[in-house]
């Protein structure tokens, strides 16, 4: 007897979600290098980069048009700031340019070298 076929995405394993050891971990690495970037002073010029680029390459008005079209569809008096971010966040983090991700990470990648190469002097 044949089985039934399947297709490939029955077949691919998710990652198995990460347990709060990890999370944990990753939370305070997030926090050492955030720490790292203010200390360096390095936090808000690459915030301001980012917000330019965004700017630039049109997406900050897509995402206001965005806003826009939900309030206008569900009406300002029923709809909460909280509302509002959460129907417009997954489609915002989805739609930055990679470009702007790679300079971003770039940026952040050249801060933390810095910080290193100055802190070994």
């Amino acid at each position: 007897m044949t089985q039934p076929q399947r297709s490939k995405k029955q077949h691919q394993r998710r990652p198995p979600p990460p347990d709060s050891s990890s999370r944990r971990r990753s939370q305070q690495l997030e926090s050492r290098l955030r720490r790292r970037l203010e200390a360096a002073g390095e936090t808000e010029r690459i915030r301001r980069r980012l917000h330019a680029d965004l700017a630039e390459c049109g997406w900050r008005d897509a995402m206001v048009e965005r806003a826009k079209e939900v309030v206008r569809r569900r009406g300002l008096v029923n709809l909460t700031l909280e509302e509002l971010a959460s129907e417009i966040y997954d489609v915002g983090r989805a739609t930055v340019p990679v470009e702007v991700k790679g300079r971003t990470v770039r940026d952040l990648r050249a801060a933390l070298r810095n910080d290193d190469e100055s802190a070994h002097r």
